[in-house]
């Protein structure tokens, strides 16, 4: 393994959201309903906006803000309804309750769930939100009482990049989403989009840091509303409201990505990872090679944490800086614009396309990790657990190769 180091800015990623919503400490109790208050369920919805809320005490406060929010909106009536699935472990939150409970929003009503034990307004049942089967089983009871036209599912909380594709292959498994939307860090990578292009239309994710406060739902609703309510609107809408509420915040950055198109970004990332590598003829060029990826090319990190570079900027860089693969770079580039619609850039991501692709752990000081997750490697004979892995000629494979980043990290040479 060849140790490479980042001298530049380092990003913290921690206590940032996982999922779409939560409930709050630090906001009066009295915005809850009471537990023995319920609602009869609607047999169809025209739009069903399912949100998975794993939130800890950190990020309680800022829960119950994005679920007043999203009831501000003004849903009432419109054919429009949020289900929120909450999962609280306590910390002293001012609404006195720890548990899981399911709210349907307008009004923020309790909503019971025979299919996960739950009852209305009852906190004695918590789930493992980190259980493929929960959402899962989530999905599958909105589908069959809401039976909604159209539906999307928003994840908020801390944000892991790719490491959420298996947790979303597994839970989104036998049913599909109009749009996938990640109110998280690190969300908009090529292995999530890939991992999920069967069961979701579109994806709306940030390539960087999302800030605790997240999205801005009530605008991003009201919008919505006034639409012509199709997947495409829906993600225009968020990714407008967010920057705006963001303005020129410098690391702000999230897009919309068409999932129909992912497949011609991926033929196009293996032949271009499959030209690199065989460029690759001596250590000087490697190095070259793999210290412009490392430094140069637009990228998206946390310390510890992982190292994801610009999908788009990837090839210009590598292209033009070595004179290698021009054909390849151009075709990925163009595969790259043609998947991302709508996609917002703060100052500090000129160059950002709206995707990234995971290159190397990093440590605490910046430094490249001695290898990568287990889950990133293919290793000959054995089924992996993302299907980028076993698809993609760029993750490396071991023991002996190939892979563009098997011979970058791994290969004597």
């Amino acid at each position: 393994m060849i140790h490479v180091h980042r001298a530049r800015r380092k990003f913290s990623g921690t206590g940032l959201a996982l999922v779409v919503t939560a409930l709050s400490a630090g906001c009066p109790a009295a915005t809850l309903l009471s537990d023995s208050e319920t609602t009869e369920l609607a047999s169809t919805t025209e739009w069903a906006i399912i949100m998975y809320m794993p939130a800890g005490p950190a990020l309680d406060s800022q829960a119950i803000v994005d679920l007043e929010a999203i009831d501000a909106a003004g849903l009432e009536g419109t054919g429009v309804r949020v289900l929120a699935l909450v999962d609280r472990e306590g910390g002293g939150t001012a609404s006195g309750w720890t548990g899981t409970r399911l709210y349907e929003i307008p009004h923020m009503i309790p909503i019971g769930v025979p299919e996960l034990q739950i009852e209305p307004g009852a906190s004695d049942v918590s789930l493992d939100m980190n259980d493929p089967r929960t959402l899962r089983a989530l999905l599958s009871f909105v589908e069959e009482r809401y039976r909604p036209r159209s539906r999307a599912l928003i994840l908020w909380g801390e944000g892991t990049g790719y490491h959420h594709a298996v947790f979303l292959s597994e839970a989104m498994a036998g049913g599909g989403v109009d749009l996938l939307g990640l109110d998280m860090s690190f969300g908009a990578t090529v292995e999530i989009a890939w991992e999920i292009r069967g069961v979701a239309d579109l994806i709306v994710a940030s390539q960087g840091v999302v800030p605790v406060s997240g999205w801005d739902y009530e605008g991003a609703l009201r919008r919505f509303i006034a639409s012509d309510r199709t997947g495409d609107s829906l993600a225009e809408a968020i990714v407008t409201s967010y920057a705006e509420s963001r303005g020129n915040a410098p690391h702000a950055t999230i897009s919309s990505v068409r999932l129909d198109r992912i497949e011609p970004v991926m033929d196009a990332l293996n032949a271009f990872s499959d030209a690199v590598r065989a460029a690759i003829t001596d250590a000087g060029t490697r190095e070259a090679v793999r210290a412009s990826m490392f430094y140069d090319v637009e990228d998206f990190y946390a310390t510890p944490g992982d190292l994801a570079v610009d999908l788009g900027d990837l090839p210009a860089i590598v292209s033009l800086g070595h004179g290698i693969a021009e054909d390849e770079a151009a075709r990925l580039e163009r595969a790259v614009h043609e998947a991302v619609g709508r996609n917002h850039r703060g100052p500090a991501n000129p160059r950002a396309s709206g995707i990234s692709v995971h290159l190397i752990p990093l440590r605490s000081d910046g430094s490249a990790a001695a290898s990568h997750h287990e889950n990133y490697l293919n290793r000959p004979g054995e089924t992996a657990a993302l299907s980028f892995v076993g698809r993609s000629t760029w993750v490396p494979t071991l023991p002996s190769g190939p892979g563009l980043l098997f011979r970058l990290f791994y290969e004597p040479m």
